[in-house]
């Protein structure tokens, strides 16, 4: 994860090649992504068309009919994982009164009988909010990366709602390629989106090491113009230091910021309990801030240890390893301003400071900020607590 270069690194992104971004990121993973979060969007809004419907007349419907019951039997018991269960936990869809329908089938009414007294709702779950967020957040990317010719047209990604009625069970499949697609483009496993994750804030003198063609002038000029990578803090300081210690990042709407901000939409995904019950994944942000930090170790002797897994040591682990400025009472998650020329009266150097923070600003483990107030200027630091990894 911390390489001494990437462009040495077999398999990784060709980042400097706009034909690879076509082909082998928006057209091999980002546009197969998008289609099936279309389809899993549409399947979402034809269960919602059905909030309100007589439960009686949703039973006409077989799709309807097994969103509701599948997996429910006539004495009102229900398999873990039935399809009536995932359909209410993920997608909100249910009778109005749950609880009431399950007493009259233990009662002894048919599925039928206990149908007559009951409507269809539609409710927002996590992840129907969450998929919402990330159906908009990709239709923008989209925009925007047809406008720079990087993705073709997306006709495809139309639900087949004839097929799904013939084989409602389908509908899971349906949520399982989703999220498999939307794994493949997170930052722990797809290269391009590991190197725009990683521009996020950066020093020039970090990148350009990190990625040495983006030392050459044609590709930080395509960076720029394509991905939006533009100067957050440029120091005043002679040409050759202001260039190593200038921080870069993606401006806000631009398609370098929006493929970062979906990237921690799709963490936050696999965040919820009922995907990681139904789908059998595991906290993606986790495992990436778990690895980065043991890179971290390996890299820098650091001491970032996990005791018990628990956040809270990940957090104490990466605050005992942050390089140690301590008469500048440093406290973490708190903003600190650092003047242009020196930290305070530490006597430390601001480029000093940037080279020991820059494998953890990297990572975005931790983040900087531009600052202006009266008379002075720098730059604001502080180190992420989990939640706000990005």
């Amino acid at each position: 994860m911390l390489a001494e270069s990437y462009d040495q690194v077999e398999g990784f992104a060709r980042y400097w090649d706009e034909e690879a971004w076509r082909s082998e990121y928006f057209g091999g993973k980002f546009k197969p992504f998008y289609l099936a979060c279309r389809e899993v969007t549409s399947i979402y809004r034809l269960l919602a068309r059905a909030h309100q419907m007589p439960m009686i007349d949703a039973l006409e419907d077989p799709l309807l009919k097994v969103a509701l019951l599948g997996g429910l039997q006539p004495d009102g018991t229900i398999g873990k994982y039935g399809m009536a269960r995932f359909c209410r936990e993920l997608f909100g869809f249910k009778p109005e009164d749950w609880t009431g329908y399950v007493h009259l089938l233990k009662e002894g009414l048919s599925f039928e009988q206990a149908a007559e007294e009951f409507v269809c709702v539609t409710e927002e779950t996590d992840f129907t909010k969450m998929l919402g967020e990330i159906h908009d957040l990709a239709s923008s990317i989209v925009m925007k990366a047809r406008g720079l010719g990087l993705i073709g047209a997306t006709e495809e990604g139309k639900l087949n709602v004839e097929e799904l009625r013939a084989n409602p069970e389908l509908l899971a499949e349906k949520v399982r390629e989703f999220l498999q697609k939307a794994l493949e483009l997170l930052a722990n496993y797809n290269p391009y989106t590991f190197f725009l994750y990683t521009l996020w804030r950066v020093t020039g003198r970090f990148m350009n090491a990190a990625y040495l063609r983006t030392a050459d002038p044609e590709v930080l000029r395509k960076l720029k113009e394509v991905f939006g990578l533009t100067e957050i803090f440029v120091p005043e300081a002679s040409p050759s230091i202001a260039k190593e210690y200038t921080i870069y990042g993606f401006e806000p709407g631009s398609l370098g910021h929006a493929i970062v901000e979906l990237n921690k939409k799709i963490w936050d995904l696999t965040s919820l309990k009922a995907i990681q019950e139904f789908f059998g994944l595991e906290n993606e942000r986790v495992k990436f801030a778990k690895r980065a930090a043991r890179e971290l170790k390996l890299q820098l002797g650091a001491s970032v240890e996990f005791p018990s897994g628990k956040v809270s040591d990940w957090e104490g682990g990466l605050w005992s390893s942050f390089p140690e400025f301590p008469e500048f009472g440093y406290r973490p998650y708190e903003w600190y301003s650092l003047s242009r020329l020196s930290l305070g009266r530490t006597g430390y150097s601001l480029t000093e400071f940037l080279d020991a923070i820059a494998p953890y600003l990297f990572l975005h483990f931790c983040t900087v900020e531009p600052y202006r107030r009266d008379f002075s200027s720098g730059i604001k630091c502080k180190i992420l607590p989990f939640e706000q990894v990005v």
